[in-house]
Formats: C-alpha cells, structure tokens, sequence
C-alpha cells in the first residue's frame, strides 16, 4: 500500500506533470490517503468529489501515539515537521507504508519508507 501525502494529492488534482506520475502510480498500486491529508486537500482545493476517489486511512489513537513519539524524535534531532506533516508521516510508519510525496522534508525521517515524485 502507498499513502499519498498532500502535495501528491494537489498535484494529482491540478493535473501538473508530477500529477500525472501520481495517477500512474496510482493506476498501478494500492494507494489511500490519510485523513489528515484529505482535510488539507479539502481546504487547499475543495473538490470532494475527486477526493472521494481515495480511501482514507483513518487517524486513530494508535496513530496518534506513533505521530507524538515521532515528533519528539525528530525535535531531538533538530529536524521536526510540521505539525500536520509529522501526523501523515506518523499513519504512514503505523501502518507500515510507502508515503509517495513531493515534499523533501520527509527524506530526514528515519524509518520513514519515502518515495519521491
């Protein structure tokens, strides 16, 4: 399974050319999103219907505690995310998968399976 992360999403919505790879891959793979990324795809674009094409990978109290121990990891570190970035790589590393995303910041997470568009 793949997880796509917001900047896959919006780029796939605005049918750019990093968009078009994301609908190859997704053509091709199991992919979802997390609700956190469908709450940031709904307030940068609005399109519902489009995002309904996606299932959603809940945000749960495992995730949460997986996203917080994260966090604190990557502060330590002097590297953190953002707030919403930390809790999508978060899901992505509790369920044990792919994030397919544009965003470098996500390359410095450890243990993070990371795949660039």
């Amino acid at each position: 399974m793949i997880l796509l992360d917001t900047s896959a999403v919006v780029e796939w919505l605005n049918g750019t050319k990093a968009g078009k790879k994301v609908e190859k891959i997704c053509a091709e793979h199991n992919v979802r999103i997390s609700a956190i990324t469908l709450n940031e795809a709904l307030i940068i674009d609005g399109r519902e219907n489009a995002l309904g094409l996606f299932r959603v990978v809940d945000f749960d109290a495992k995730t949460a505690h997986y996203s917080a121990e994260l966090e604190r990891v990557l502060k330590k570190k002097g590297k953190p995310l953002s707030k919403l970035d930390t809790l999508i790589a978060g899901t992505a590393m509790t369920y044990n998968v792919t994030l397919l995303t544009l965003d470098n910041d996500f390359k410095h997470v450890p243990g993070l399976d990371v795949v660039m568009v």
